[in-house]
C-alpha cells in the first residue's frame, strides 16, 4: 500500500485550487518553483533593504 502524502489546507490554499486546480497541483504538490516577476523581484528586495536599515543593520546596495 502507497502512502498518501500530507497536504495542508488553509484558505489560501483552497482559493489556488478553485482558481486553477493543475496551476495548485504544479506548484504545491509537483514542487515546481515559478520565477518572480522581476518587478516583483524588485520590490522584495527592497522590503529587505527596509527591513535590514529599520534594525539598524548595514544596507546592501549591490541587490537593488
Amino acid at each position: 500500500m502507497t502512502a498518501v502524502p500530507e497536504i495542508k489546507i488553509s484558505p489560501s490554499r483552497i482559493s489556488a485550487w478553485k482558481e486553477c486546480p493543475r496551476r495548485y497541483a504544479w506548484r504545491n504538490i509537483c514542487k515546481i518553483v515559478v520565477p518572480a516577476h522581476p518587478s516583483a523581484a524588485l520590490g522584495t528586495d527592497v522590503h529587505k533593504q527596509l527591513e535590514k536599515y529599520m534594525q539598524g543593520e548595514a544596507l546592501d546596495f549591490t541587490r537593488l
